[in-house]
């Protein structure tokens, strides 16, 4: 429920059949009853969280990142600075809501938001923090007292399992949560989404490397944030057009795409922070991994990755330069097994696997035999014509054919899967951009490759020894580390705000690329709290309900899986 204070903001009343206050006064706020957050509806608010508490878990995420860094032989002197330098500058509440929508809800048009835009008619939706004062005494919350709020974007990496995409939005520990909460307790709103294909807008394909997708699941869930602060500051404090874009890996990709699609918004990048990101699609990041992968170099959780950047690009959605020509990049006959795959509710989870994901290797083999077979049998996942492509143009030195052989692509009958792979290609977005971009790769990344970086002038955190998943977390605690955020100006609100997000010209057409994983081991810290199992209740489709439907049913949502 909403309630007028008396300065004129809106205020949320918290509802004490959900929520009490500890007998000491303080503003920490307790969950009465558990609560399945895969349940949650859209714009319903999922947990409040005192700068208190939100300092303690940051503090004890951090102090795990250096813990996991360290027992792979890595300092990672970053992670106790955020800890003494970062968290004591830490002030506001946060509040934690599912937010949801879709460009036709939101009424967006432009750029990944024209009505023919694959994913344009549905919902999608992520995590959205606020900085809010909690008042304990009313038991009421308030956007803090500012003019306009910047924005942080943080994009989870790629995932196999539906459930592990949940799990790394939602639940701090999995190197997003935890950064989103730092931005938030600054003053910052933050969302995270789940990306085309996963929670609200489950049903469509999953396209984690679809460069205009990126916009498409993006903009609305910005325009229906602006919506609630508007709301909740009875207009007086609006999410202004500056915004940071952070990811590793499939997320590195996200942040790139998404600060060029947004920017074609009115939205104007502070800072992009890209890690371990195969930024160069058409070629390195698609010619030189299915290279690696038909000489044996690629293990079964990074040829399952290769198989979902693929299923976007193998005839199962529109929106792609080569849907409908018969072109597909996947083995034809094992395209329906892995678009099964990659959309099941019922496989186990990487993350929260006891066996080190083996029960998960276990349940797609024996769930998908053909896919099982292939695997066992060494039979190649990947189209025979792609492969052989591939293979002609490597004997020749050739890891760009697609561009520099297009005669060797019809003669393969591959050129529309080129053209796919060229139009989701980031190389030219990083190198006509004109804001800042900071990167951070291994240079001993067996998966998504070095030379995956566009401009090595750009390239500020460069590693060594450290293979693709493990590079995740230095990367992300370095690139953030490195960061300063600026802080709103409090109590300077004036007449209230628009909550309009700017509807710009269009844009170019997308580029599509193919994306590098995250193993299952996302952080190597000690164990903590365990999540649950399996996702039950993800929804297929839903409505993206008005602004004013927000409520309040629900605290402590994110739980720890640091060393899952």
């Amino acid at each position: 429920s909403f309630s007028a204070s008396d300065n004129g903001r809106a205020g949320v009343k918290i509802d004490d059949t959900h929520f009490h206050f500890h007998d000491d006064g303080s503003a920490r706020i307790s969950k009465i009853f558990d609560r399945d957050l895969q349940q949650v509806p859209c714009n319903e608010m999922i947990g409040l969280y005192s700068v208190e508490e939100v300092k303690q878990i940051v503090a004890g995420t951090f102090a795990q990142h250096a813990a996991s860094a360290a027992a792979e032989g890595v300092d990672l002197p970053e992670a106790t600075s955020i800890i003494t330098e970062m968290v004591p500058l830490l002030e506001h509440d946060i509040q934690m809501i599912k937010v949801c929508g879709s460009c036709e809800s939101e009424g967006l048009s432009g750029y990944g938001c024209e009505e023919t835009d694959y994913g344009y008619e549905t919902t999608h939706s992520g995590l959205l923090l606020l900085p809010v004062n909690i008042d304990s005494e009313s038991g009421s919350i308030r956007i803090i007292d500012t003019d306009e709020l910047q924005t942080w974007f943080q994009f989870r990496a790629i995932t196999v399992v539906q459930f592990d995409s949940f799990l790394s939005v939602y639940q701090y520990g999995a190197l997003n949560v935890e950064y989103q909460m730092i931005a938030a307790s600054m003053g910052l709103a933050s969302i995270s989404p789940e990306k085309t294909g996963y929670g609200e807008s489950y049903g469509l394909v999953p396209s984690g490397l679809s460069k205009k997708s990126t916009t498409t699941f993006l903009l609305p869930l910005l325009q229906k944030a602006r919506s609630i602060v508007a709301l909740q500051s009875g207009g007086m404090t609006s999410i202004g057009d500056e915004a940071y874009f952070m990811g590793y890996s499939e997320g590195g990709y996200s942040s790139l795409a998404a600060a060029d699609g947004l920017s074609q918004h009115g939205i104007t990048p502070v800072k992009v922070l890209s890690g371990g990101a195969p930024s160069k699609s058409r070629s390195v990041s698609s010619i030189l991994v299915v290279d690696a992968y038909t000489k044996g170099l690629l293990g079964i959780f990074q040829t399952l990755n290769l198989a979902l950047v693929a299923l976007s690009i193998s005839g199962t959605r529109p929106g792609v330069a080569n849907f409908g020509s018969g072109q597909v990049l996947l083995e034809p006959t094992l395209v329906e097994d892995f678009q099964k795959l990659f959309t099941d509710l019922e496989c186990p989870s990487f993350f929260t696997s006891e066996s080190q994901g083996q029960d998960t290797f276990e349940y797609i083999f024996t769930a998908y035999p053909a896919i099982g077979t292939a695997f066992l049998m060494q039979q190649s996942i990947i189209n025979p014509n792609f492969a052989a492509f591939v293979s002609t143009a490597m004997e020749t030195g050739d890891n760009d054919p697609c561009a520099n052989s297009p005669q060797l692509a019809l003669d393969f009958g591959v050129d529309k899967i080129c053209e796919a792979l060229d139009d989701n290609d980031l190389t030219n977005v990083v190198l006509d951009a004109t804001y800042d971009i900071e990167l951070c790769h291994s240079a001993d990344d067996e998966f998504i490759f070095i030379d995956n970086v566009p401009d090595m002038s750009l390239l500020k955190y460069k590693l060594d020894s450290l293979n693709h998943s493990d590079a995740s977390l230095v990367c992300a605690v370095k690139m953030f580390q490195g960061t300063t955020l600026e802080k709103p100006i409090i109590g300077q609100t004036e007449a209230p705000k628009p909550t309009e997000a700017p509807t710009q010209p269009e844009s170019p057409t997308p580029t599509e690329a193919p994306t590098q994983p995250e193993a299952p081991e996302i952080t190597a810290a000690p164990k903590a709290t365990k999540a649950p199992k399996q996702a039950k209740g993800i929804k297929k489709k839903s409505k993206s309900p008005e602004v004013n439907e927000i409520t309040q049913k629900g605290k402590k949502g994110p739980q720890n899986i640091v060393g899952a």
